[in-house]
């Protein structure tokens, strides 16, 4: 991970596939390059997706917002 690549090991169609992955400060120099303004970096996706029980976390509005709210914490 320190070089940013990360390579599949073996054909196992479970593991995760070779990616790059870009540094925050890589990507403000990129949409730099490309003569676009950076507003800000977020993420794909965040720690929501480990919760085991998502559903029931998100039908409830309490919990959602309790959620949402260390999501917002986090994405920067």
């Amino acid at each position: 991970m320190r070089s940013g690549q990360h390579r599949t090991p073996t054909q196992h169609p479970g593991y995760f596939t070779t990616a790059y992955f870009h540094h925050p400060d890589e990507l403000k120099c990129e949409i730099a390059h490309a003569a676009l303004q950076h507003e800000a970096t977020l993420p794909v996706e965040g720690i929501g997706c480990m919760l085991q029980n998502f559903e029931e976390h998100w039908q409830d509005p309490g919990r959602r917002e309790r959620l949402l709210e260390v999501l917002r914490w986090l994405e920067r």
